[in-house]
């Protein structure tokens, strides 16, 4: 019984580069199928290129076959001794190397094997699998943390630490980019540690500031001992006192005359007898307030008073430069405007700090005003006075006694104790912090959307990433998004082109209003931005943000730079 056999065909071309030049290159030759008949123990192989004008040489398994007729397009052989079941090589072999090969299958005796039928139609697509398990939730992001780096701390990807004292070169700051590392130097490994910031040269010294207010009054020191009393001079010649005349009525005032011409001074009189003391007069109107006094001594410095509680922490300084305004700045930064330098005390976008200052705005809080020449500072204070005395009883009215000589000054009275300092205010409550993400990554080679995170560096969207919640990110603070910028640059000259992609950040897997479309212009590191400012939305501690991206081109690179700012809650 003849037994089709189904072969799996190979075939080997004879390259003619080899040949001599003007030479008719050898007809490649193929196997098309083989059969064997066990009961006839003949193999017979059909194809076409066979050799007719010798017999060609064929082995099978190794063994050469003996062949009993061929042509062109056939080959009858003689299996000789390979007659078990198995899978065996058959090889056409030229005069120097192998031109065809092909495998032959001898099947057991009764399997009826026929010879290997056409390829079938490809089946229907299957329906699609069950939805796979959750991933695993990532680990929490370290947004705006920035620590000192301490060698035996173990930190985790995102946190960011700074070089102050304890790195191979300090003053610049560092993002982890590893799931974990401990005792790598930020500053020496860049495939671990992303420099974020760099150590700025110092600045120039800055202008004087003007002159403080004059602080509170410190406690009054105990009195100073009493100066010596001077000499008292000599009284003055005392005139004779003319007898006392009654007191007549008052008359109307008269018009003021004219000034007379001064007489001569008359002679002294003799001096009259003493007068009765009359009964005390009513008290007369208060006179005129007299002179100043003389400045009394300056008491002894008095004790220190007592250290108030400490105020709590303030926001951390982190100077920008000159104010721009293109740049959105967060609580702690500071700027330097027109000579004055200014601290945020909010986020802002193309808020002048000036303006904001003058108008109580609540963005911005003057940190240094420009100095100018201090003026004169005024006299020191006058001492207190003494403690007056009781007033005596008022007695009746006597009549007026003549003006006696002015008497001498008397001593500085002591100065009064001082009030005891009151007790230190209680410190206000703590503000809420706010946050900002930044990311960078570059553009897919296609169109359509995919979801960013808004916060890491990466090559590019991922296959996940074509999914909404694929950028998902936690939300560190509770607080209220203010603002989206996006910026893009094209780096690479091969792959330059027109590019329009728009940005909307998605909230709780929902997109919100805050949107904008950047446009680049297709010239190599030429830059483009777009901002969204007008629309705000507030977030809870553990809310998921992310970004929907999506472009119109597939052929230009561009490398995008993103800044979610959240600040917080008033």
């Amino acid at each position: 019984m003849v037994r089709h056999i189904v072969s799996r065909l190979r075939y080997l071309a004879i390259a003619a580069l080899l040949l001599p030049p003007l030479t008719v290159p050898a007809k490649t030759q193929v196997i098309e199928s083989v059969s064997v008949d066990l009961s006839a123990d003949t193999l017979t192989i059909i194809g076409t290129g066979f050799p007719t004008k010798s017999k060609p040489s064929v082995t099978l398994e190794g063994s050469t076959l003996t062949i009993s007729s061929n042509s062109a397009t056939k080959i009858v052989a003689s299996l000789g001794s390979i007659t078990a079941p198995g899978t065996y090589l058959l090889a056409i072999l030229g005069s120097s190397n192998v031109v065809a090969t092909a495998d032959v299958t001898i099947a057991p005796s009764g399997s009826g094997q026929g010879p290997e039928g056409p390829t079938g139609p490809n089946g229907a697509t299957g329906p699609p699998g069950p939805q796979g398990p959750a991933g695993l939730p990532g680990l929490p992001g370290f947004f705006l943390t920035v620590v000192p780096y301490n060698s035996s701390t173990l930190y985790i990807y995102g946190q960011i630490v700074s070089c102050i004292s304890t790195c191979a070169t300090n003053g610049s700051s560092y993002y982890l980019t590893k799931l974990t590392s401990r005792g790598v130097d930020p500053s020496a490994n860049p495939s671990t540690w992303i420099q974020v910031s760099a150590a700025g040269a110092p600045g120039a010294t800055g202008p004087a500031g003007a002159t403080g207010a004059t602080g509170a009054m410190g406690t009054m020191g105990l009195p100073g001992a009493p100066g010596a009393t001077g000499p008292i001079g000599p009284p003055g010649a005392n005139g004779a006192t003319g007898p006392a005349g009654l007191i007549g009525p008052m008359g109307v005032t008269g018009p003021i005359g004219p000034a007379g011409a001064t007489g001569p001074a008359g002679a002294t009189g003799p001096a009259g007898a003493t007068g009765l003391t009359g009964p005390t007069g009513v008290t007369g109107p208060i006179g005129a307030t007299g002179a100043t006094g003389l400045t009394g001594p300056t008491g002894v410095t008095g004790p220190t008073g007592p250290t108030g509680a400490e105020g709590p922490q303030g926001p951390p300084i982190s100077f920008q430069g000159t104010w721009s305004v293109t740049t959105v700045y967060t609580l702690g930064q500071a700027v330097y405007l027109n000579g004055t330098s200014y601290i945020a005390i909010a986020s802002s976008l193309n808020i002048n700090p000036a303006t904001d200052v003058a108008d109580s705005g609540g963005h911005w809080e003057v940190l240094a005003l420009q100095g100018a020449a201090g003026a004169t500072g005024a006299a020191g204070a006058m001492g207190l006075p003494g403690t007056p005395g009781a007033t005596g009883a008022t007695g009746a009215t006597g009549p007026a006694g003549a003006q006696g000589a002015t008497g001498v000054m008397g001593a500085q009275g002591n100065t009064g104790p001082a009030g005891a300092t009151g007790a230190t205010g209680p410190a206000g409550p703590s503000g809420s912090s706010g946050f900002t993400l930044l990311s960078s990554f570059v553009n897919p080679d296609a169109t359509g959307t995919w979801y960013i995170p808004p916060i890491g560096q990466s090559a590019g969207p991922g296959n996940a990433q074509v999914y909404p919640g694929g950028g998902d990110t936690l939300a560190p603070a509770s607080c209220t998004v203010i603002g989206l910028v996006v910026r893009g640059i094209e780096p690479n000259s091969a792959f330059v082109g027109a590019q329009s992609s728009t940005f909307t950040v998605r909230h709780n897997d929902v997109a919100t209003s805050m949107s904008c479309t950047i446009n680049n212009p297709g010239t190599v590191d030429a830059t483009a931005a777009c901002s969204d400012t007008t629309h705000s939305f507030s977030v809870t501690a553990g809310d998921v943000l992310e970004l929907e991206f999506t472009q119109t081109a597939a052929a230009p690179q561009v490398t995008y730079s993103t800044e979610l700012v959240c600040q917080p809650a008033s």
